[in-house]
């Protein structure tokens, strides 16, 4: 219990930290809101026009193509929020020497690596892709948690 608070002041410590750089640089901020949000709509716009001609694909008709479509695109948005950026450059840490300075710091370099380079353009999609699986459940009509 005594790990978890530390970790959660060292985590709300990077976040914070992470935020103040990317307000300095304003486009690093907002930009990425724009290409996660692009990405998201292009999906779903691709989808419907596939959906338009054709009832199924398979055995998927167009629920089961909506909540995969969510499903695939809130895990995609968690990882890049998350876990993408920092340790995506890990080798190059490596080559650099980079990970040594890392390894003698206090704390999980784990940790540190995967929290201090968070995207929160990805955090939007989080929600909207939330909101695509509810969407996709209601098309596909099946009831959830015993529901009516």
């Amino acid at each position: 219990m005594e790990q978890w608070k530390r970790n959660r002041k060292v985590i709300k410590a990077l976040i914070q930290i992470r935020f103040q750089n990317l307000m300095m640089f304003r486009f690093g901020f907002f930009g990425a809101f724009f290409v996660d949000g692009s990405l998201f709509f292009i999906q779903l716009i691709v989808f419907q026009a596939i959906y338009t001609n054709v009832d199924r694909i398979g055995s998927w008709g167009k629920g089961e193509m909506i909540v995969f479509i969510g499903t695939f695109s809130m895990i995609n948005a968690i990882n890049m929020f998350v876990y993408f950026f920092g340790i995506n450059g890990l080798p190059q840490k490596i080559k650099s020497g980079d990970m040594d300075l890392y390894l003698t710091k206090p704390g999980s370099p784990l940790l540190r690596m995967t929290f201090e380079r968070i995207n929160p353009g990805s955090l939007p999609l989080v929600g909207m892709s939330v909101l695509i699986i509810v969407y996709g459940i209601h098309v596909l009509g099946t009831p959830i948690l015993g529901g009516p």
